[in-house]
């Protein structure tokens, strides 16, 4: 991805025209491509470099507290569904791709994963990326008030769709992996009750403790180890 990134600036700008997502080549030339490439689809290099930055730091703390497929799996396939429906509008839309979707998805899946309990990360690195992911947002949302000042009216609809998909689909991504955590840590618990009601050893409570957390750490170790095979 870091390199699409570099090679659609250094391309004269010839590569990004078939990165971008034209709905129309998309539906009369079946370039399906484009409902992904549209992320890395950059031709301004402040914003590659933004891009770049973010996408490899804030990126990689993500995959750092969650299983590693959480951040790819669903940037990619959020980008591919938000890119069929703007793809499939019943009405003339212009083409779309400036890097503003992954850069949001980034923020705003890291904002949402950050409120989870069970995400351990040290309180100064929680305070730096919370800081890091409200200012990306905060100046992408002046960045397309100032456009709305601006004649060019396809700019301004482009952006608020990049920044708005990238927003929501970041939110959904993290909402799903929360939901599918404390469901885990719900399971957990209840397997952990169920074991020190029903046990029919006749041993110390203390001693009944133990067996149980070894029992549940195992099954933490299982689950873990499968989710990093597949």
């Amino acid at each position: 991805m870091c390199t699409v990134f570099i090679s659609s600036v250094l391309s004269n700008y010839s590569l990004p025209i078939h990165l971008m997502l034209y709905p129309q080549h998309v539906i009369h030339d079946f370039e399906w491509w484009r409902l992904i490439t549209h992320l890395v689809a950059v031709n301004d290099w402040s914003l590659a470099l933004t891009s770049l930055l973010i996408l490899m730091w804030i990126g990689t703390e993500i995959e750092s507290f969650t299983h590693k497929s959480l951040f790819s799996i669903g940037l990619l396939s959020s980008a591919f569904v938000f890119g069929l429906l703007y793809a499939l509008l019943p009405i003339n839309t212009p083409s779309m791709g400036a890097g503003l979707f992954s850069i949001l998805y980034c923020s705003s899946l890291c904002l949402i994963l950050l409120k989870n309990e069970g995400v351990q990360l040290g309180a100064f690195k929680k305070i730096k990326l919370t800081i890091a992911s409200t200012l990306i947002i905060g100046l992408s949302i002046i960045y397309l008030t100032i456009g709305f000042f601006s004649v060019e009216v396809d700019f301004v609809y482009k952006a608020s769709i990049e920044i708005g998909c990238g927003l929501l689909s970041g939110g959904i991504v993290g909402l799903y992996w929360n939901w599918k955590s404390k469901k885990h840590i719900a399971t957990l618990s209840a397997l952990k009750k169920k074991i020190l009601t029903h046990s029919e050893l006749n041993i110390p409570v203390k001693a009944k403790q133990m067996i149980s957390d070894t029992y549940i750490s195992i099954q933490e170790v299982s689950m873990s180890s499968s989710q990093h095979t597949n």
